[in-house]
């Protein structure tokens, strides 16, 4: 076996030793950092984060700062089966350096990037003679600083390079990307009628402004070769046209990850971020790109690997078996039989305000969403339910929370307007997916509505918008009420708390009774919707010292019954708990 010593990179506060191979000057290959290129990075000899560098794309980790050198190509005599990188790094607190190392094909395309542990022997995807490698300044503070980087070179006897065969075309489903004037993961800025692709790897992700990693994407009969310059929908490191995947390695090939959890619920449903995907997609297409192939909406499209082999050209057959794509979403939990009902598609729910999204599942096979807000002076999207009620009465409403989307609130609150009265109640949509969530039993009539805002707490969740339910209720029990408790306040006053209990409609008012040293009951509050009030006493009566006053109460339903009063007293005077003033 022979090694080759290619060159040099250093990095960081902590010095760490250069590898040392006893090889002759052709064996070494010296990188002074001068004849790749930069992205966020400046300096000549030794190379640090510019004052300016982007945020790390998500594949990288999380670091407020990160820049990239992408170093030359280097020619071998012989071909290479394996390397081992090392640094001479300079480290800060909070900083790293990251390697990532590619080969090239005979054919001049490029292989996959593979992660280069520091150290550590990396097996090239096909044996090569032509090598490259990307290294990653991050910074969460100060920078790291960069001298050289050292890699070595393997092969053994007899290995030879492989010949091509046809890249692989799957059926994926596609969406557009649109976000004009973000940043891709390889630093582009998009640009309206942009033409680029983004998937789910960073493996296969091309340089700034490079075309090292090409699909050709085609929709009914249209066909157009775009370059790969960003990372998404949902995973990093979901290279599922591999034949040796990063990750999900017991998934078919061709089969993306996203998709597999949205339709068969693998990994949970969840995404390698633990977020429910909403679409089955495993490809983003850039405005241009999708406008130029005549694609309405979301849709199936064919896409051919080209770094996998030799292009097949437009209208090809897969080379490889196509994935199943006919399943069925996860199943939706269904509403209580005899239900009303109103989906987010209906004419009796309407959008106020602000910017809404679609989302491809949830009951009926869709739903919309909003992102969360965190104060009253945000708001900015409001759903409004109307109530399909021609029979007033009581009944039981049901919001169903969809399970899926981008991470959901924990305090969505509902405002259900019913004969009478506005109630709120919060509801945390990320704890209750796939469940129709009762938000109670109310007296409805024709005109009543149920609304939902933005304004939640938080910055940037989902608010979902689904399906709303009205189950009939009939109550004809009474409700069950007790006086709490009796507060001594001084100066004649007491301060009686009450409260009660209802199977179904809900309490609709209370009426509190009071006697005097155990004798008749005198009406004191009646139909009172208050849960507490003050009981005040002439204190300069002759016989106050000596007056015991008992209390008891009673509660009436939304749907008119009305409980029985006890026949002695819940609590009196003699029990209160004495509230001593300042």
């Amino acid at each position: 076996m022979r090694r080759y010593l290619l060159a040099a990179v250093a990095i960081a506060l902590l010095i760490m030793p250069v590898l040392t191979i006893n090889a002759g000057p052709e064996q070494v290959w010296v990188d002074d950092l001068t004849a790749g290129s930069f992205d966020g990075l400046v300096g000549s000899g030794t190379i640090t984060l510019a004052p300016n560098a982007p945020p790390a794309p998500a594949f990288v980790g999380d670091y407020p700062q990160a820049g990239s050198y992408l170093s030359s190509e280097h020619q071998f005599e012989e071909v290479v089966a394996a390397v081992v990188i090392d640094t001479d790094t300079t480290l800060t607190t909070g900083g790293a350096v990251r390697f990532d190392v590619r080969g090239k094909n005979p054919s001049g395309t490029w292989q996959m990037w593979q992660e280069a542990p520091r150290g550590g022997r990396v097996a090239l995807e096909r044996p090569t003679s032509v090598i490259q490698y990307r290294m990653w300044l991050l910074a969460n503070g100060e920078s790291p600083r960069a001298r050289s980087v050292t890699m070595v070179a393997e092969w053994s006897d007899g290995v030879a390079m492989l010949a091509e065969s046809q890249a692989p075309t799957y059926r994926i489903y596609a969406t557009r990307e649109g976000l004009v004037g973000h940043r891709t993961a390889n630093g582009h800025i998009i640009r309206p009628y942009d033409q680029f692709v983004a998937l789910p790897s960073w493996r296969s992700l091309s340089s700034y402004r490079g075309y090292e990693y090409q699909v050709r994407v085609t929709y009914k009969g249209r066909s157009k070769v775009v370059p790969v310059w960003d990372v998404g929908p949902w995973n990093t490191r979901d290279d599922y046209w591999s034949t040796n995947r990063q990750s999900w390695k017991d998934l078919p090939r061709g089969l993306p990850e996203a998709q597999a959890a949205y339709y068969d619920g693998y990994n949970g449903g969840r995404d390698e971020r633990g977020r429910r995907p909403n679409l089955p997609n495993g490809i983003d297409i850039a405005d241009g790109t999708f406008w130029d192939l005549g694609i309405p909406d979301n849709a199936w499209v064919e896409v051919t690997f080209l770094w996998e082999g030799y292009d097949p050209g437009a209208g090809s057959p897969a080379a490889t078996p196509t994935p199943n794509v006919t399943a069925t979403p996860l199943p939706v939990t269904l509403p209580p039989a005899g239900s009303l009902l109103v989906d987010n598609r209906d004419n009796s729910f309407r959008e106020m305000q602000g910017v809404w999204f679609d989302a491809r599942c949830g009951f009926n096979g869709a739903h919309r969403w909003t992102k969360s807000v965190a104060n009253q002076s945000q708001v900015d999207n409001l759903g409004v339910w109307k109530a399909p009620i021609t029979n007033p009465g009581f009944y039981e409403v049901m919001a169903y929370i969809p399970a899926c989307g981008e991470p959901a609130t924990k305090n969505a609150t509902y405002v259900i307007a019913h004969d009478g009265s506005n109630t709120k109640v919060r509801v945390d949509q990320e704890a209750n997916q796939n469940k129709w969530y009762s938000l109670g039993v109310y007296y409805f009539k024709g005109g009543n509505e149920i609304l939902l805002d933005d304004v939640t707490g938080e910055e940037g969740l989902s608010v979902r918008y689904d399906a709303m339910a009205w189950l009939p209720r009939s109550d004809n029990t009474a409700p069950n009420a007790t006086i709490i408790d009796v507060k001594d306040l001084g100066a004649g006053r007491y301060e009686v708390h009450w409260n009660g209990q209802d199977d179904s409609t809900g309490i609709a008012s209370f009426d509190v009774q009071v006697q005097r040293n155990g004798g008749e009951w005198v009406d004191w509050l009646v139909t009172t919707t208050e849960l507490q009030d003050t009981f005040i006493i002439d204190v300069n009566a002759a016989d106050a010292e000596h007056t015991t006053y008992g209390f008891r109460t009673r509660a009436r339903d939304w749907a008119g019954n009305t409980g029985e009063f006890p026949p002695s007293a819940q609590a009196t005077s003699l029990d209160t708990l004495v509230i001593q003033q300042p």
